[in-house]
């Protein structure tokens, strides 16, 4: 039987289309779909990849600030947090607290610095001073100068054991009315046994005791003028302003560190007091201002062990007798000398003491070095050393000690009371903030600092 021909009618199929048209859609588009999408394919693939690679990215830096680490401002080891607004405002709060807080050290460091210092005429060191303010201002400014000076030796109750005219002259009267009351004879004819002449001795020995005890409880420390080594100043060779300044700052110098000695002696007499006596003064690190770009050291700071030529010795250098002669005896011939020799290898070749603080000048600060001799309470120099660094921002940097002849001592007046003494030199590094100093300095002492 043979197969019936398939025969398509055109008109049927049309309107077989136009009655299925959404199915004829559909066949259409899954034939082309089939046919072009293997085509667009490998396109369409890179373009995804790169669009997922972003999204990608962008996830991995959200869960980066997710995790992120962040270091606490008080100090403490990094924490993983989520920052957000809240977190950045508590941050900042923060932030915030601790710079009012740096600022309010910073402050108390200057205020713990300066103190009450300050310049004596400030217009003398402005650089609109006149012509005729330089006529007058630099003597009034010295004059202040010494009489401040002057004041830091009250308020440490100083001065010195007596005078060896007052001393003989009281002794000289004693033995008189010792030979008259006691031995009813003439003092000036009157021939006495050794035992009279014993008793003489004794008394004078009582006697001259008696005076210089009575000298040193009426002091706080023994010092002098003299010692302060006061600048001075010459009407013919006038200062420049530059140097009037240093001066000024010498002067703060030496009163923060006397002041120091006056807050360990506190209220206490001579006898019982830390720092007995002050034997030197020196400031050294302070510029010398002679018209150059740069600094110059002031005179070089001596050796520990050299004895610069101090003030004249108190009265009373008589021996525990009562001898009344006017030639005070040789110093003890047995006393070990000082070895002046070479510079020790702590000293740089301007003689300043090299410093292990390392501390050097600079846009911050400037380091002065105070040297002072005294004879002090040996038992008790750790508190003098520990006040010195309380009191400023200061360093010891070196330290002498030597022994004290306290009989030597009384021959020559000086009465140290009952407690072990030694003679301790000691080289004080100290620091002053130009937050204050570079206010008051003059333009001459701003260039030399290169401010």
């Amino acid at each position: 039987m043979s197969k019936k021909k398939l025969e398509l009618d055109p008109q049927q199929i049309l309107a077989w289309m136009k009655g299925n048209i959404i199915l004829v859609v559909l066949i259409i588009a899954c034939i082309g779909a089939g046919v072009g999408l293997p085509m667009f394919a490998a396109s369409w693939s890179e373009e995804v990849q790169q669009s997922l690679n972003k999204r990608t990215k962008a996830f991995s830096e959200i869960d980066a600030l997710l995790k992120s680490k962040v270091t606490p401002l008080s100090g403490g080891s990094a924490k993983q947090v989520v920052i957000n607004r809240e977190l950045v405002d508590a941050y900042r709060e923060v932030a915030n607290l601790l710079r009012d807080d740096a600022q309010k050290v910073v402050e108390q460091a200057k205020q713990h610095n300066q103190k009450d210092y300050t310049t004596l005429f400030p217009d003398l060191f402005n650089e609109d001073v006149t012509r005729s303010q330089l006529e007058t201002l630099p003597q009034q400014f010295y004059l202040q100068l010494q009489e401040n000076y002057r004041s830091l030796l009250s308020n440490l109750r100083a001065g010195s054991p007596l005078k060896l005219d007052t001393l003989v002259q009281e002794l000289e009267e004693s033995r008189v009315r010792f030979i008259e009351n006691k031995l009813s004879k003439d003092p000036e004819k009157a021939q006495l046994t050794q035992e009279q002449n014993s008793q003489l001795e004794i008394s004078m020995t009582d006697k001259r005791m008696s005076m210089l005890r009575g000298r040193a409880q009426e002091l706080g420390v023994y010092l002098d003028e003299e010692t302060l080594d006061i600048p001075e100043f010459e009407e013919k060779n006038r200062p420049n302003m530059g140097t009037l300044f240093t001066w000024q700052w010498r002067y703060w110098a030496v009163a923060d560190a006397l002041t120091a000695v006056a807050k360990m002696n506190g209220e206490q007499t001579e006898l019982t007091s830390p720092v007995k006596r002050i034997t030197l003064v020196q400031v050294f690190g302070l510029p010398s201002i002679d018209g150059k770009n740069k600094p110059e050291r002031s005179d070089p700071i001596p050796e520990v062990n050299e004895r610069p030529s101090g003030p004249k010795r108190g009265g009373g250098a008589m021996g525990l007798g009562g001898d009344t002669s006017k030639n005070p005896p040789k110093k003890n011939p047995d006393k070990p000398k000082r070895d002046k020799g070479k510079k020790s290898s702590s000293r740089n070749d301007n003689g300043e003491v090299k410093s292990f603080t390392k501390r050097e000048d600079s846009t911050l600060f400037d380091v002065l070095q105070v040297r002072l001799r005294m004879v002090v309470s040996t038992v008790r120099i750790p508190t003098i050393l520990d006040t010195f660094a309380q009191h400023n921002f200061a360093t010891v940097i070196d330290i002498d000690l030597q022994p004290v002849n306290k009989f030597t001592s009384l021959e020559e007046g000086f009465d140290y009371g009952a407690e072990p003494v030694s003679e301790l030199t000691v080289v004080l590094e100290t620091v002053w903030l130009r937050a204050w100093t570079a206010e008051l300095m003059p333009k001459s002492v701003k260039t030399a600092l290169g401010i």
